[in-house]
């Protein structure tokens, strides 16, 4: 029974068949629905070199939630629902987002680099993220962007592109290709000791090339066809992963990564013409400067009714007025200068498969100087491997380079300062004075400049460098990647001068003390090494985390020697061999310094859904230059951005409009002081052998500078791209700032390093474009830009320490003062009330506003500034199909400039360089002469040659130049261009620093002149 009614539960039977065959029905149609409803697809990504990406988002265009990423090899695999002709969208950091229907096989694709995406890129050096998820203050530009203002190099590109980036111009060195720019990044952080020499500026900005420091020379070098991408990181967020090397900004450049696939060869070429820019120079003819001889009292003697001294000044003055009347009128100007002409060349060939991947490259550049005898020549190398193995991939770049200097003979002031009533003396037979008399045993000799420069010199010297950087890469995962480096850069440098004992320096010199030789070496050896591990993933599809820590080391050793001797018999053969001795009270010198420091730092990055962001990073620093008691240091920094345009309320008016703010403390660990007590050993001998001197007193508690940063920031551009702007408002407070204080001579040292003093910078820096034409699918686009900086500094926390450093600056004639309240922009001098046209005596303002004729230096105030209101450029940009125009101009609107020529060639000239030195036109026609003359400048026959720094050699400096002209041209897409075998090609031609007007009129380029130029360059790949 019980049996019975088991069997009743369990089917037999047809009952059997009929429900297995329900059952079978059901289950194929639930397959049936399942295959309807998920499709998996499978697929590769690949870049330009046919190399898989990893890290690529792929989505299902219109249904949120559906995606994967690549893996190391650029494979996918995705699940998507079941859809009537499916749409994936694949995206990836600094590429061309594209959309490709499914067509049921496996997808091959592949992304192509947008330079427009590239923008939205941030590139620090170690890695790189969207500028949307970004809170810091960055500025990106192409390789293009750069070539089409110039190809002189990239830093004279930045100064044109970024406002806050700037090259301050040398007056004194002018257009010398020998010569490092002086540039900063919004302003320097520091004080720059004028008691201490540097190899380099260290308030300048810090240079990273492919990952790893370099110097501002290898910089300047650096062929302009190299470059993929310059990045200028400007606030505590951006530089954060620098830390203690980042107050003054940093520079990051990439080069151009080698191509995968069958050979390719790109070749960058440029030609450069350059002529001297004389147009500042105001200089007298002949007649003229007779004539101010005689009005200035040159010619009276200096005893009244001395019959000698009389007759001696008549002859001089007769000989040179018959020289006048004969029509010797030269133009000394002239005869250093030439027409420059510099040639560059670069040539990269790339290849390989998806494993491996080369890259060599030969670089050419030699640059005349527009000064005989003066200009450069660059070789170099460089080889690029990678290789990569599933989750591994590795990378090498080695580059050598070779440099060699050589400077002109003779200063161009020396020619400036030739009398123009002097003829040239015959090629070949130059006499060594242009003029040469003795007036009561007083000797006025000209020496001349064409013999000095004849004679056997040297003046120049040579540097080879090689870097080599390795780095290795593992991916475990889609969110984790392991990073190391090891880095050596090496150089050696070489410099040697000599003069010859026949030159006119040596006049009044002992015979056996005759001629010059000197030479110095450099070796700098640098080693550094990182590992990094970077964590990146996205939760729920909003909270988007990144996570970053490193930790790095860096040893700099530099060792430095150098000699001079004398006594030089001839100078058929310029070697110390030759040489008598050393120098009274001189020797060989010898030194070695080596700075290690280690840091670790931690980054983290987040973003919610597209619009909240925030920044964080800490970072813990040690250098061997920082005072024993304060070894390490801790910098941080932080930022928040909202991406307002992501927003629902914004609507699609605007595609970007984003807010910042960001603060943080980097510090400044690139000044070459010594916190530690140090000795110098002594030649002499003694009964316990070799002694040492104390050279230097340490400062056990000296901190390094740290600069408190704050940024906030603006980002907007309009859908339709007919306006774009982005604008910052910063505040960088540096304390403490290293100085230099002078000890009381009992200790035995003049100087301490010590912490004193506090200097801040505000500022505004603003970038716009509009474009009134944009029309890309007919090839035309027109836009226009403008740029600007405004800011201003100011120093604090200064005591009287300082005085003697004020005082230094006094005696140098220098009109900066370090004092509270004041900036290193201000000019520091006694207010004038004019010239009285009574007596052609100044009158000074003194402190209490009264008047005087006798000069106090107690009454200097602040008269003035060097620092512009405003300075930018404003330009303009024109692209039709294959035609590029680029017009660049530099504006400076309300800066203050002390003219020295003013006081140095107007007015304090003494009697005997009034004689044997031409002078400026005002000179003679805008001093005071007689009772009644309104004049600008002192009785012409004042001789006074007393520092009197006054406000009327103030002028205001309003500036606007043509600093770059481009016209371009583009071949692309032209059928004869496949069948050369030729896959792009390009020419350009500049006009750089071609005009200006200016509200001033000052000498420029005193030792070497400024220059103008044309340039012509071509790119191509084969």
């Amino acid at each position: 029974m019980k049996e019975k009614r088991f069997m009743e539960f369990f089917p037999t039977g047809d009952k059997l068949r009929k429900m297995f065959l329900t059952m079978s029905v059901l289950f194929l149609a639930w397959v049936g629905v399942s295959a309807q409803e998920s499709i998996t697809v499978t697929g590769q990504v690949l870049d330009n070199t046919k190399q898989g990406i990893p890290g690529v988002t792929v989505a299902l265009k219109g249904v949120a939630g559906v995606g994967a990423a690549t893996d190391y090899d650029g494979k996918f695999v995705l699940k998507i629902p079941a859809a009537e002709n499916p749409v994936l969208v694949f995206s990836f950091i600094g590429m061309k987002t594209i959309e490709v229907a499914y067509a049921g096989k496996e997808m091959v694709v592949t992304l192509e680099d947008d330079a427009e995406v590239l923008e939205a890129v941030v590139v620090t050096g170690i890695f790189e993220r969207k500028a949307e998820s970004f809170t810091g203050s960055v500025a990106t530009f192409k390789a293009e962007d750069l070539k089409m203002i110039g190809t002189s190099n990239v830093l004279q590109s930045l100064k044109s592109l970024d406002p806050a980036f700037q090259i301050t111009a040398n007056n004194l060195y002018g257009s010398d290709p020998n010569r490092l720019p002086d540039v900063d990044v919004r302003g320097k952080s520091g004080i720059v000791d004028p008691s201490l020499e540097y190899e380099t500026d260290p308030n300048q900005p810090l240079f990273i090339l492919d990952g790893i420091e370099v110097s501002l020379q290898t910089i300047v070098d650096l062929p302009m066809d190299r470059l993929a991408s310059v990045t200028i990181l400007k606030d505590a967020s951006s530089t954060a992963i620098y830390g203690s090397r980042a107050a003054n900004g940093v520079i990051v450049m990439e080069t151009v990564r080698p191509q995968s696939g069958e050979l390719q060869i790109s070749y960058g070429g440029s030609l450069s013409v350059e002529w001297p820019d004389l147009s500042d120079y105001n200089m007298m003819n002949a007649a003229e400067k007779l004539e101010f001889e005689r009005l200035a009292g040159a010619y009276s003697p200096s005893v009244i009714n001395d019959p000698k001294e009389l007759l001696d000044y008549n002859r001089l003055y007769n000989e040179r007025l018959y020289k006048v009347k004969s029509g010797v009128n030269t133009y000394w100007l002239n005869e250093p200068v030439r027409t420059g002409f510099t040639h560059k060349h670069n040539l990269f060939l790339s290849g390989g498969d998806a494993a491996m991947v080369y890259g060599f490259g030969l670089n050419y550049a030699n640059t005349q100087g527009v000064m005989k005898e003066s200009g450069n020549e660059v070789m170099g190398l460089n080889l690029t491997l990678r290789y990569r193995k599933g989750e591994f991939m590795f990378n090498n770049n080695f580059t050598l380079e070779n440099r060699s200097s050589w400077n002109p003979p003779v200063a161009f002031s020396e020619y400036v300062k030739a009398n123009p009533f002097h003829e040239k003396t015959q090629p070949g037979d130059p006499q060594p004075y242009l003029g040469y008399a003795a007036i009561l045993g007083t000797t006025v000799a000209e020496a001349n400049p064409l013999y000095n420069a004849s004679q056997n010199y040297l003046n120049g010297g040579t540097t080879l460098s090689f870097r080599e950087n390795f780095q290795g890469e593992w991916r475990p995962s889609n969110e984790i990647m392991v990073r190391g480096r090891l880095a050596l850069n090496k150089s050696i440098g070489k410099t040697e001068l000599f003069k010859s004992p026949y030159h006119t320096d040596f006049r009044n010199t002992a015979q056996t003390e005759k001629g010059l030789y000197s030479k110095s070496t450099r070796e700098v050896t640098n080693y550094s090494g990182d590992f990094g591990v970077t964590y990146a993933k996205v939760f729920n599809e909003v909270h988007n985390l990144n996570v970053f820590t490193r930790a790095e080391f860096l040893v700099d050793k530099t060792v430095t020697d150098s000699y001079t001797v004398i006594g030089f018999a001839d100078d058929n053969v310029p070697n110390p061999s030759f040489a008598n001795q050393y120098p009274t009270s001189s020797k060989a010198s010898y030194n070695e310094v080596e700075k290690r420091m280690s840091n670790f730092i931690g980054v983290v990055n987040y973003m919610y859904a597209n619009r909240y962001m925030a920044d964080f990073s800490l970072r813990y620093d040690g250098a061997s230059n920082f005072g024993s008691n304060n070894r390490y240091t801790t910098t941080w920094s932080a930022g928040i951005g909202w991406n307002v345009h992501r927003e629902n309320f914004i609507g699609d008016w605007a595609s970007l409009l984003k807010l910042r703010f960001s603060m943080g403390n980097p510090g400044n660990a690139n000044m070459s002081y010594y916190t530690e007590i140090s000795y110098v050993y002594d030649a002499l001998q003694n009964l316990f052998g070799t002694g040492v001197d104390v050279n230097n007193f340490g400062n056990a508690n000296l901190k390094g500078e740290k600069t408190m940063d704050y940024n906030g920031g603006l980002d907007f551009a309009l859908s339709n791209g007919f306006f774009k702007v982005t604008a910052d408002v910063y505040r960088k407070v540096t304390d403490p700032v290293i100085i230099t204080v002078s000890l009381p001579p009992s200790t035995g040292m003049s100087t301490l390093l010590t912490n004193y003093a506090s200097k801040s910078i505000t500022g505004l820096t603003l970038n716009a474009t509009i474009t009134p034409i944009n029309r890309p699918k007919d090839q035309l686009v027109w836009a226009l830009t403008f740029n600007g900086r405004s800011q201003k500094s100011e120093y604090g926390d200064v005591d009287k320490n300082l005085d003697a450093l004020n005082e230094q600056l006094l005696q140098n004639s220098s009109l900066s003062r370090i004092r509270n309240g004041s900036s290193e922009f201000d000019y520091w001098a006694v207010r004038s009330a004019g010239i009285d046209p009574a007596t052609g005596n100044e009158v000074y303002i003194k402190k209490d506003g009264s008047y005087s004729f006798d000069y106090d230096q107690n009454d200097e105030v602040v008269v003035g500034s060097s620092n512009p209101t405003l300075e930018g450029r404003i330009g303009t940009n024109l692209r039709y199909k294959g035609w590029t125009v680029n017009m660049a101009f530099h504006y400076i609107f309300g800066a203050d400039a002390y003219n020295t020529e003013l006081r140095s060639r107007i007015e304090g000239i003494s009697k005997s360089r009034i004689l044997s030195e031409n002078q400026d036109k005002r000179a003679l026609y805008d001093r005071w002469q007689k009772p009644g003359d309104v004049a600008r400048y002192r009785r012409i026959n004042d001789h006074s040659t007393s520092s009197r720094m006054t406000d009327r050699y103030l002028q205001k400096k309003n500036w606007f130049a043509g600093e770059s002209i481009t016209v371009g041209y583009d071949f692309k897409d032209r059928p004869w261009l496949e069948s050369a075998g030729i896959s792009t090609l390009t020419f350009r031609a500049y006009m750089n620093d071609i005009f200006k007007v200016t509200t001033i009129k000052q000498e420029r380029g005193l030792n070497f002149p400024f220059a103008r130029s044309v340039s012509f360059s071509m790119n191509m790949t084969f």
